[in-house]
């Protein structure tokens, strides 16, 4: 296998494991809120509620709002990753006309990158939330 060959070969391994772990994320913060919500509804229909249920709904309120963020960065990450690709292209393609797009690849990749460590971060925040009044 030529160099070129592995290079093309690893960097097609780098996009389809990028793409899987958006889709991770995704799944993540995303059931986070479909669980979150069944509870919520679950709880918020009894009559009664005690102290301690009280405390891990305010909790789960506040969680909620986190996986909801954190899933919204997901989606938004798909975006800087197309906008970082067709920068890319467009300056390997055309590179007399579009000089500075490899420039503003760059510039959405880690764009991409900060969303998709902050996606991660607010799910464990998240689930710290939850933790944190469960008790």
């Amino acid at each position: 296998m030529s160099e070129e060959a592995r290079a093309d070969a690893l960097e097609k391994a780098s996009v389809d494991a990028s793409v899987e772990g958006l889709k991770a994320l995704l799944i993540l913060n995303g059931g986070a809120c479909i669980a979150l919500l069944a509870f919520l509804s679950a709880t918020m229909g009894k009559e009664h509620t005690i102290a301690k249920e009280a405390a891990f709904v305010t909790g789960a309120t506040s969680a909620l709002i986190f996986f909801s963020i954190g899933a919204g960065l997901a989606v938004v990450t798909c975006v800087f990753a197309y906008l970082a690709n067709q920068a890319y292209s467009s300056h390997l393609r055309w590179r007399s006309e579009y000089p500075r797009h490899w420039t503003y690849g760059t510039i959405w990749t880690r764009a991409g990158l900060i969303t998709t460590a902050s996606s991660l971060v607010l799910f464990f925040y998240g689930v710290y939330t939850v933790w944190s009044h469960a008790g």
